[in-house]
């Protein structure tokens, strides 16, 4: 499992990510277009969890993370409703992944990267985010 987080605004919510990713025993941190600079208030927000924010990658725009990141199953996460956007419950996603797309089963030779992608804490994720 990868956390990305989308066009961040406050370095707080960074540190506090790679907190809570800590407790959840996830060690990979993506950023996509961030628009904060991470400085000690980010460290003091992930506490004992520092793992994602000192090991987190970085890419500068969509196409970028494309190119560099492995196939996936890729969930957004975002407030936005609405305006043809289909906003489901991680459950009926989940089954979907795994009655459409058996190349990620668990049963595969390799197993499945999965991009969990939050948008940025003012208007979520855009329609052009959610067609990546």
């Amino acid at each position: 499992i990868r956390i990305v987080l989308v066009r961040t605004i406050y370095e707080r919510n960074v540190g506090a990510t790679s907190r809570a990713m800590s407790n959840m025993g996830i060690d990979k941190l993506i950023l996509v277009d961030p628009k904060c600079e991470l400085t000690y208030e980010a460290q003091q927000a992930a506490a004992t969890g520092q793992t994602g924010l000192q090991n987190r990658t970085t890419y500068k725009n969509w196409e970028e993370f494309l190119e560099q990141e492995p196939e996936s199953i890729k969930i957004c996460f975002t407030a936005r409703d609405g305006k043809g956007r289909q906003v489901r419950d991680i459950d009926e996603v989940l089954q979907d992944i795994k009655e459409k797309s058996p190349q990620f089963l668990l049963e595969s030779e390799t197993p499945a990267v999965v991009h969990m992608i939050f948008g940025p804490e003012d208007w979520g994720l855009s329609a052009e985010d959610l067609e990546v």
